[in-house]
């Protein structure tokens, strides 16, 4: 059937945004690490800009919505400074 191949599909990528998010969490947790041992501060505005201009730009290339991608990445920044505490 087309549409239980499609949804398997769907949620195979699932299964690969769910293992890049651990991946990417987990790194945040280092960089948190690293940040405490050298007493630097959790939040740094210039790199959130940075990564907000690199997505936004993927996502104009990708032809995606950059409000869809923007608030996606909110949440996912939000969650990175909170591993990093």
């Amino acid at each position: 059937m087309v549409l239980e191949k499609l949804r398997n599909e769907i949620d195979s990528i699932d299964d690969e945004i769910v293992k890049l998010l651990r991946k990417r969490l987990n790194i945040s947790y280092k960089i948190g690490k690293y940040k405490t041992k050298k007493n630097m501060k959790i939040y740094d505005r210039k790199r959130e800009i940075e990564i907000y201009n690199k997505i936004n730009e993927k996502a104009e290339k990708n032809n995606l919505d950059e409000r869809f991608i923007n608030k996606i990445f909110k949440i996912i920044i939000r969650d990175s400074r909170e591993r990093q505490k």
